[in-house]
């Protein structure tokens, strides 16, 4: 799968670059093979975003997932449309080449890049929502929840349905 880090300048010692549209360089990585180059950014002097024109190129080169410190409005449609998935990424400091590491070590298994959990207890302690360590054909559609069923009904533990008058039509308290 081939990624897009927003990079300053066109060197892995470089810092992220904090927008989107604005960045000079795209760092593409194929977290597969570990080969890896700089895509010059064809809307950086562009007056305006010109989101249409950097996306398509990046559709073009067959990127899956951007990783930048802000996304537009704009981009956030377009890479929705073209299934892209975006990552935030807010340490204006880390360097491509730390992110490029962990990319090519898959330690993006969590949100915090810690494998902490949601609320520090270790890996996979949540409460099974999120995407973490489910291969892509397993994971539903968003948004996956199910009308009427509550937490425990999805878990299949045999509670969850509430009271159920949703589904009582006729039924009304008084």
């Amino acid at each position: 799968m081939k990624v897009a880090i927003t990079a300053q300048e066109a060197d892995t010692q470089s810092k992220i670059d904090r927008h989107f549209g604005r960045c000079a360089f795209f760092y593409i990585l194929d977290e597969i093979t570990g080969k890896s180059e700089f895509m010059e950014n064809p809307g950086k002097s562009s007056p305006g975003c010109r989101a249409e024109i950097i996306v398509g190129k990046l559709v073009k080169a067959n990127i899956k997932k951007i990783i930048s410190g802000d996304f537009g409005t704009n981009v956030q449609q377009l890479l929705n449309k073209y299934r892209i998935q975006m990552i935030l990424q807010p340490d204006e400091d880390i360097r491509i080449d730390r992110i490029a590491e962990i990319l090519t070590t898959h330690q993006l298994n969590m949100p915090n890049l810690d494998h902490t959990g949601p609320e520090g207890k270790g890996p996979r302690t949540g409460r099974g929502l999120g995407r973490c360590g489910k291969p892509s054909d397993q994971i539903p559609p968003a948004p996956h929840f199910e009308l009427g069923k509550g937490m425990a009904a999805r878990r299949q533990s045999g509670g969850g349905s509430g009271q159920g008058h949703r589904f009582r039509a006729g039924n009304k308290k008084k």
